[in-house]
């Protein structure tokens, strides 16, 4: 497994995308301003536009500032993400899907059922609606 420690700047908003993934991925947020992690054969960039994009080509865990928002694209595997506060757009996880302490979130080609102990979501044409438990 490689590792992986990416500095970014405090300053700009920091949108992630994470793009196939051949194994399983875990992404954690931290307070730090720098992406770390580790994977098979993982790569990092930072593009034109400014968003980072990261691949791998096996299991992946990543932690990422806890600020960023992230979009994830085509992963083999199952995903985890956990202590982001930015939005998470999630499309084509093909096994389990865990999502816990994310700020907004959608899934735009997940047809499951999808809640958790601190919420319930309710599929709209395009995205999840989030329900506290308070509100059921």
């Amino acid at each position: 497994m490689g590792k992986l420690k990416f500095s970014v700047s405090p300053e700009i908003k920091l949108d992630i995308v994470v793009e196939d993934v051949s194994g399983d991925l875990r992404i954690s947020g931290w307070e730090r301003d720098e992406i770390g992690g580790d994977g098979d054969r993982v790569t990092v960039r930072q593009a034109d536009d400014g968003h980072v994009v990261v691949r791998c080509a096996g299991d992946c865990r990543l932690s990422v500032p806890a600020r960023a928002s992230i979009k994830i694209h085509n992963i083999a595997g199952d995903a985890r993400i956990t202590g982001i506060e930015g939005e998470a757009v999630l499309d084509n996880v093909a096994g389990d899907l865990i999502i816990r302490d994310v700020g907004p979130v959608r899934l735009p080609t997940c047809r499951r059922t999808c809640a958790s102990s601190a919420w319930t979501a309710t599929w709209t044409s395009t995205t999840w609606a989030r329900t506290p438990p308070s509100a059921k």
